[in-house]
């Protein structure tokens, strides 16, 4: 709780990163609030804005046409990277097999992409599990779930 008031009192945390990464589903689009985001990134775009997603194998080819439905371009976003299917493949196929997992590549994938692109910020449905946390914690880069963001954008509630 203490977080979210320090949050509410600066106002924006966002207004202190210049350059954003935002994760796809469950953030931009798959959230209820979600267009509040998508208004926030329409109307600043003096910051560079990144789509880093988890979709593999195809699925991101999709992300054109689902940002236009919900009234964004692709060309509000400086890059949309997606994963890498060999990536995918080796956790995925390796966790079905029973073997042991090493998850560090996967861990990490978000984060390295963040630094590659020198963002200081990701925006993640999934900031509480150890896949975005941990590569964030390591490469000090800040990781905030959206409904936080919707709340602070929302505004007070009555």
């Amino acid at each position: 709780m203490r977080f979210f008031v320090l949050l509410k009192q600066n106002n924006m945390i966002l207004k202190h990163h210049n350059i954003i990464a935002w994760d796809f589903d469950g953030t931009l689009v798959g959230i209820e609030g979600g267009y509040l985001l998508r208004q926030f990134i329409a109307k600043n775009q003096h910051k560079e804005h990144h789509i880093i997603t988890m979709r593999s194998h195809g699925q991101e080819r999709d992300i054109q046409v689902i940002l236009e439905a919900n009234g964004l371009c692709t060309s509000s976003f400086k890059s949309i990277i997606n994963l890498p299917d060999d990536i995918y493949e080796c956790y995925y196929d390796t966790m079905e097999a029973g073997e042991p997992v090493d998850r560090h590549e996967y861990n990490i994938w978000k984060a390295k992409k963040c630094l590659e692109i020198n963002a200081t910020i990701l925006i993640d449905d999934m900031e509480g599990d150890e896949v975005s946390r941990y590569g964030c914690d390591i490469n000090n880069i800040e990781i905030v779930h959206p409904k936080t963001l919707i709340d602070i954008l929302e505004g007070p509630h009555e």
